[in-house]
Protein backbone atom coordinates (compact mmCIF):
# COMPACT_ATOMS: atom_id res chain seq x y z
CA UNK A 1 0.00 0.00 0.00
CA UNK A 2 1.54 3.42 -0.79
CA UNK A 3 0.91 6.19 1.00
CA UNK A 4 -1.47 9.23 -0.49
CA UNK A 5 0.11 12.54 -0.80
CA UNK A 6 -0.92 15.40 1.46
CA UNK A 7 -3.77 17.51 -0.14
CA UNK A 8 -2.49 21.10 -0.76
CA UNK A 9 -3.93 23.43 1.88
CA UNK A 10 -6.89 25.65 0.94
CA UNK A 11 -6.61 28.76 -0.28
CA UNK A 12 -7.81 32.41 1.48
CA UNK A 13 -10.10 33.63 -1.15
CA UNK A 14 -9.00 37.02 -2.36
CA UNK A 15 -11.84 40.02 -0.86
CA UNK A 16 -13.50 41.16 -4.26
CA UNK A 17 -13.99 44.76 -4.71
CA UNK A 18 -17.79 45.25 -3.57
CA UNK A 19 -16.17 43.17 -0.37
CA UNK A 20 -14.18 46.03 0.94
CA UNK A 21 -16.44 48.83 0.26
CA UNK A 22 -18.45 46.98 2.61
CA UNK A 23 -16.32 46.68 5.37
CA UNK A 24 -15.02 50.05 5.05
CA UNK A 25 -18.44 51.31 5.16
CA UNK A 26 -18.77 49.19 8.50
CA UNK A 27 -15.53 50.92 9.90
CA UNK A 28 -16.57 53.89 8.91
CA UNK A 29 -20.33 53.69 11.00
CA UNK A 30 -18.67 52.14 13.76
CA UNK A 31 -16.19 55.12 14.40
CA UNK A 32 -19.34 57.80 13.64
CA UNK A 33 -20.89 56.26 16.19
CA UNK A 34 -18.07 56.16 18.99
CA UNK A 35 -17.31 59.80 17.67
CA UNK A 36 -20.93 60.84 18.68
CA UNK A 37 -20.72 59.18 21.83
CA UNK A 38 -17.42 60.70 23.01
CA UNK A 39 -18.01 64.46 21.98
CA UNK A 40 -21.50 64.01 23.71
CA UNK A 41 -20.14 63.81 27.07
CA UNK A 42 -21.99 60.96 28.53
CA UNK A 43 -20.06 57.97 26.84
CA UNK A 44 -20.61 55.05 25.80
CA UNK A 45 -23.47 52.89 28.12
CA UNK A 46 -23.93 49.91 26.88
CA UNK A 47 -26.67 46.83 27.12
CA UNK A 48 -27.15 46.53 30.92
CA UNK A 49 -29.29 43.81 32.27
CA UNK A 50 -30.15 45.56 35.68
CA UNK A 51 -30.90 48.59 33.59
CA UNK A 52 -33.53 46.68 31.90
CA UNK A 53 -34.91 45.84 35.24
CA UNK A 54 -34.81 49.34 36.41
CA UNK A 55 -37.77 51.46 36.51
CA UNK A 56 -38.08 54.40 33.95
CA UNK A 57 -36.82 57.86 35.48
CA UNK A 58 -41.04 59.28 35.41
CA UNK A 59 -42.72 61.05 38.05
CA UNK A 60 -42.76 59.25 41.28
CA UNK A 61 -47.32 58.23 41.57
CA UNK A 62 -49.19 59.62 44.33
CA UNK A 63 -48.97 56.63 46.47
CA UNK A 64 -45.07 56.71 46.32
CA UNK A 65 -45.13 60.39 47.13
CA UNK A 66 -47.05 59.36 50.38
CA UNK A 67 -44.78 56.42 51.24
CA UNK A 68 -41.88 58.68 50.81
CA UNK A 69 -42.72 61.79 52.34
CA UNK A 70 -40.66 62.68 55.74
CA UNK A 71 -42.24 63.96 58.69
CA UNK A 72 -42.23 67.39 59.46
CA UNK A 73 -40.36 67.04 61.80
CA UNK A 74 -37.51 65.77 60.28
CA UNK A 75 -34.78 68.22 59.72
CA UNK A 76 -33.28 66.41 56.40
CA UNK A 77 -33.75 68.38 53.07
CA UNK A 78 -33.54 66.62 50.03
CA UNK A 79 -32.29 68.83 46.66
CA UNK A 80 -33.57 68.40 43.11
CA UNK A 81 -30.57 66.62 42.07
CA UNK A 82 -30.69 63.93 44.75
CA UNK A 83 -34.71 63.72 44.00
CA UNK A 84 -33.24 62.46 40.73
CA UNK A 85 -31.54 59.86 41.43
CA UNK A 86 -33.27 58.19 44.51
CA UNK A 87 -33.48 54.65 43.80
CA UNK A 88 -37.41 53.19 44.38
CA UNK A 89 -37.60 50.24 47.00
CA UNK A 90 -39.58 47.58 46.49
CA UNK A 91 -43.14 48.13 47.65
CA UNK A 92 -43.58 46.06 51.00
CA UNK A 93 -47.29 46.17 52.29
CA UNK A 94 -46.04 44.29 55.43
CA UNK A 95 -43.87 47.07 56.45
CA UNK A 96 -46.01 49.62 55.35
CA UNK A 97 -49.01 48.13 57.84
CA UNK A 98 -46.49 48.32 60.51
CA UNK A 99 -45.22 51.66 60.24
CA UNK A 100 -49.02 52.82 59.99
CA UNK A 101 -49.90 51.00 63.41
CA UNK A 102 -46.84 52.54 64.83
CA UNK A 103 -48.31 55.88 63.68
CA UNK A 104 -51.53 55.45 64.66
CA UNK A 105 -50.10 54.11 68.24
CA UNK A 106 -48.29 57.48 68.48
CA UNK A 107 -51.57 59.56 67.58
CA UNK A 108 -53.50 58.01 70.27
CA UNK A 109 -50.66 58.28 72.87
CA UNK A 110 -50.65 62.27 72.00
CA UNK A 111 -54.14 62.46 72.31
CA UNK A 112 -53.86 60.58 76.03
CA UNK A 113 -51.23 62.81 76.98
CA UNK A 114 -53.15 66.13 75.74
CA UNK A 115 -56.60 65.07 77.54
CA UNK A 116 -54.36 64.25 80.97
CA UNK A 117 -52.75 67.67 80.59
CA UNK A 118 -55.79 70.10 79.85
CA UNK A 119 -57.48 70.61 82.85
CA UNK A 120 -61.68 70.68 82.49
CA UNK A 121 -63.30 73.79 82.43
CA UNK A 122 -66.20 72.93 84.23
CA UNK A 123 -64.09 71.24 87.11
CA UNK A 124 -62.31 75.26 87.31
CA UNK A 125 -65.91 76.73 87.68
CA UNK A 126 -67.58 74.23 90.69
CA UNK A 127 -68.20 76.10 93.87
CA UNK A 128 -67.71 73.81 96.78
CA UNK A 129 -71.04 72.75 98.65
CA UNK A 130 -69.66 73.25 101.90
CA UNK A 131 -67.45 75.45 103.24
CA UNK A 132 -63.90 75.19 103.57
CA UNK A 133 -62.62 73.98 106.51
CA UNK A 134 -59.00 75.77 108.15
CA UNK A 135 -56.01 73.39 108.26
CA UNK A 136 -55.73 74.76 112.22
CA UNK A 137 -58.45 75.42 114.30
CA UNK A 138 -58.79 78.89 115.70
CA UNK A 139 -59.36 77.97 119.24
CA UNK A 140 -57.08 75.13 120.64
CA UNK A 141 -59.70 73.98 123.03
CA UNK A 142 -62.95 73.73 120.16
CA UNK A 143 -61.95 70.17 118.56
CA UNK A 144 -63.08 69.63 115.41
CA UNK A 145 -65.01 66.26 116.80
CA UNK A 146 -67.32 68.70 119.07
CA UNK A 147 -70.73 69.42 118.79
CA UNK A 148 -70.39 72.98 118.47
CA UNK A 149 -67.11 73.09 116.07
CA UNK A 150 -69.16 74.53 113.19
CA UNK A 151 -70.90 76.71 114.97
CA UNK A 152 -68.14 78.32 116.46
CA UNK A 153 -65.59 78.19 113.92
CA UNK A 154 -68.22 79.41 111.59
CA UNK A 155 -68.35 82.75 113.21
CA UNK A 156 -64.40 83.03 114.47
CA UNK A 157 -63.72 85.76 111.82
CA UNK A 158 -66.77 88.13 113.66
CA UNK A 159 -65.94 90.25 116.23
CA UNK A 160 -68.60 88.59 118.46
CA UNK A 161 -66.07 85.95 119.33
CA UNK A 162 -62.60 87.84 120.06
CA UNK A 163 -65.35 89.52 122.40
CA UNK A 164 -65.70 86.49 124.53
CA UNK A 165 -62.08 85.14 124.07
CA UNK A 166 -58.43 85.78 125.00
CA UNK A 167 -56.72 83.05 122.95
CA UNK A 168 -58.94 80.56 124.33
CA UNK A 169 -62.78 79.70 124.00
CA UNK A 170 -63.95 78.39 126.76
CA UNK A 171 -66.80 76.65 125.19
CA UNK A 172 -68.04 75.69 128.59
CA UNK A 173 -68.22 78.21 130.37
CA UNK A 174 -71.39 80.01 131.32
CA UNK A 175 -71.96 83.37 129.61
CA UNK A 176 -73.23 86.49 131.71
CA UNK A 177 -75.77 88.32 131.18
CA UNK A 178 -72.99 91.53 129.72
CA UNK A 179 -71.53 89.34 127.35
CA UNK A 180 -74.53 88.49 126.12
CA UNK A 181 -75.48 92.08 125.39
CA UNK A 182 -72.09 92.25 123.90
CA UNK A 183 -72.43 89.20 121.45
CA UNK A 184 -75.40 90.60 120.56
CA UNK A 185 -74.33 93.90 119.62
CA UNK A 186 -71.63 92.84 117.74
CA UNK A 187 -73.65 90.19 116.01
CA UNK A 188 -76.66 91.84 114.46
CA UNK A 189 -75.92 95.03 112.76
CA UNK A 190 -79.93 96.19 113.34
CA UNK A 191 -81.75 100.04 113.59
CA UNK A 192 -82.03 101.22 117.38
CA UNK A 193 -85.78 100.97 118.10
CA UNK A 194 -85.57 102.50 122.01
CA UNK A 195 -83.65 105.13 124.29
CA UNK A 196 -80.93 104.06 126.75
CA UNK A 197 -81.95 103.09 130.43
CA UNK A 198 -79.80 104.08 133.37
CA UNK A 199 -79.42 101.14 135.69
CA UNK A 200 -78.21 101.02 138.67
CA UNK A 201 -76.24 98.12 138.73
CA UNK A 202 -74.57 99.76 135.27
CA UNK A 203 -71.67 101.79 135.84
CA UNK A 204 -71.59 104.56 133.37
CA UNK A 205 -68.57 104.76 131.30
CA UNK A 206 -67.06 100.95 131.53
CA UNK A 207 -67.28 99.18 128.30
CA UNK A 208 -70.15 96.82 129.18
CA UNK A 209 -72.37 100.05 129.71
CA UNK A 210 -72.46 100.81 126.32
CA UNK A 211 -72.75 97.19 124.70
CA UNK A 212 -75.52 96.47 127.41
CA UNK A 213 -77.37 100.32 126.33
CA UNK A 214 -76.78 98.96 122.54
CA UNK A 215 -78.52 95.67 122.78
CA UNK A 216 -81.55 96.93 124.98
CA UNK A 217 -81.95 99.76 122.08
CA UNK A 218 -82.10 97.11 119.34
CA UNK A 219 -84.56 95.68 121.08
CA UNK A 220 -82.93 92.00 121.78
CA UNK A 221 -82.38 92.33 125.89
CA UNK A 222 -84.51 94.07 128.71
CA UNK A 223 -83.71 94.62 132.10
CA UNK A 224 -85.36 92.69 135.23
CA UNK A 225 -86.55 95.81 136.79
CA UNK A 226 -86.06 99.68 135.37
CA UNK A 227 -83.44 100.16 137.92
CA UNK A 228 -81.37 96.58 137.53
CA UNK A 229 -80.17 94.90 134.65
CA UNK A 230 -78.04 92.28 136.86
CA UNK A 231 -75.08 92.13 134.36
CA UNK A 232 -73.01 89.91 135.54
CA UNK A 233 -75.66 86.90 136.22
CA UNK A 234 -75.29 84.33 134.17
CA UNK A 235 -78.32 84.12 131.52
CA UNK A 236 -80.91 81.53 131.19
CA UNK A 237 -81.22 79.39 128.10
CA UNK A 238 -84.43 80.06 127.36
CA UNK A 239 -83.46 84.25 128.09
CA UNK A 240 -81.45 83.62 125.43
CA UNK A 241 -83.99 82.19 123.07
CA UNK A 242 -86.72 85.16 123.93
CA UNK A 243 -84.17 87.94 123.62
CA UNK A 244 -83.35 86.38 120.00
CA UNK A 245 -86.53 86.08 119.08
CA UNK A 246 -87.08 89.52 120.49
CA UNK A 247 -85.10 91.18 118.67
CA UNK A 248 -85.41 89.25 115.61
CA UNK A 249 -89.13 89.92 115.50
CA UNK A 250 -89.81 86.46 115.36
CA UNK A 251 -93.70 85.41 116.25
CA UNK A 252 -94.94 82.02 116.63
CA UNK A 253 -97.06 81.40 113.37
CA UNK A 254 -99.37 78.54 115.26
CA UNK A 255 -100.44 77.08 118.86
CA UNK A 256 -96.86 77.90 120.95
CA UNK A 257 -97.84 75.15 123.18
CA UNK A 258 -98.29 72.73 120.11
CA UNK A 259 -94.35 73.47 118.81
CA UNK A 260 -93.63 72.88 122.67
CA UNK A 261 -94.42 69.16 122.97
CA UNK A 262 -91.30 69.00 120.97
CA UNK A 263 -89.35 69.36 124.61
CA UNK A 264 -89.85 66.55 127.39
CA UNK A 265 -89.75 68.97 129.60
CA UNK A 266 -91.32 72.08 128.38
CA UNK A 267 -93.51 72.95 131.46
CA UNK A 268 -90.17 74.39 132.97
CA UNK A 269 -90.48 77.44 130.24
CA UNK A 270 -91.90 80.35 132.06
CA UNK A 271 -95.20 81.39 130.88
CA UNK A 272 -94.05 85.13 129.58
CA UNK A 273 -91.30 83.16 127.86
CA UNK A 274 -93.46 80.93 126.01
CA UNK A 275 -94.16 82.53 122.91
CA UNK A 276 -90.63 83.39 122.60
CA UNK A 277 -89.17 79.87 122.89
CA UNK A 278 -91.49 78.23 120.49
CA UNK A 279 -90.61 81.48 117.94
CA UNK A 280 -87.04 80.63 118.44
CA UNK A 281 -88.29 77.00 117.98
CA UNK A 282 -90.37 77.33 114.40
CA UNK A 283 -87.25 78.92 112.94
CA UNK A 284 -84.71 76.60 114.20
CA UNK A 285 -82.81 78.78 116.54
CA UNK A 286 -82.17 75.88 119.15
CA UNK A 287 -79.90 74.32 119.81
CA UNK A 288 -79.90 71.43 122.31
CA UNK A 289 -76.71 69.29 122.95
CA UNK A 290 -76.44 65.86 123.99
CA UNK A 291 -80.32 65.43 123.74
CA UNK A 292 -82.63 67.82 121.53
CA UNK A 293 -85.76 67.01 123.18
CA UNK A 294 -84.29 68.43 126.78
CA UNK A 295 -84.59 71.80 126.75
CA UNK A 296 -83.18 72.52 129.91
CA UNK A 297 -84.77 76.18 129.93
CA UNK A 298 -83.08 77.91 133.56
CA UNK A 299 -80.06 75.77 132.87
CA UNK A 300 -77.05 78.45 132.43
CA UNK A 301 -76.57 78.91 128.94
CA UNK A 302 -72.72 78.41 128.68
CA UNK A 303 -70.63 80.26 125.73
CA UNK A 304 -70.73 77.09 122.77
CA UNK A 305 -74.59 76.93 123.24
CA UNK A 306 -75.05 81.19 123.30
CA UNK A 307 -72.78 80.99 120.30
CA UNK A 308 -75.06 78.53 118.51
CA UNK A 309 -78.47 80.00 118.67
CA UNK A 310 -76.69 83.54 117.58
CA UNK A 311 -75.54 81.81 114.67
CA UNK A 312 -78.86 80.46 113.97
CA UNK A 313 -80.35 83.56 113.91
CA UNK A 314 -77.78 84.82 111.59
CA UNK A 315 -79.08 82.32 109.84
CA UNK A 316 -82.55 83.10 109.81
CA UNK A 317 -81.22 86.36 108.21
CA UNK A 318 -79.46 85.00 105.47
CA UNK A 319 -76.08 85.99 106.73
CA UNK A 320 -74.15 82.61 107.43
CA UNK A 321 -74.67 79.58 105.84
CA UNK A 322 -76.32 76.84 107.36
CA UNK A 323 -74.61 73.98 108.81
CA UNK A 324 -75.61 70.23 109.28
CA UNK A 325 -76.31 69.27 112.89
CA UNK A 326 -78.19 66.94 115.04
CA UNK A 327 -78.83 68.87 117.60
CA UNK A 328 -80.60 71.40 115.89
CA UNK A 329 -84.09 71.31 117.01
CA UNK A 330 -87.20 71.31 114.26
CA UNK A 331 -90.45 72.25 115.00
CA UNK A 332 -93.16 69.39 114.47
Amino acid sequence: MTNSPNPEPPRRKKLDSDEKIAIVFVFATIGGILWWGFSNGSGINFIDRQKLLAPSKSQPTARQQILEQPEESSSTVITKSESATIAVPEFDNTSVRSQRSQKQNESRQNRLAFSAAVPITSQLNLKPTNPTIPEKNTFQDVPRDRWYYPFVEGLSSQPLIASLSEGTFEPDKPITRAQMANAIDRAFNVPLQSNKIAFKDVPQGEPMAEDIDKAIQKGFMKGYSRDNFRPQENIPRYQVLVALATGLNLKPTKDPQQTLKVYEDASEIPLWAVEGVAAATEKGLVVNYPDPTLLNPSQSATRAEAVAMIYQGLVNLGKVAPVQSPYIVSSP
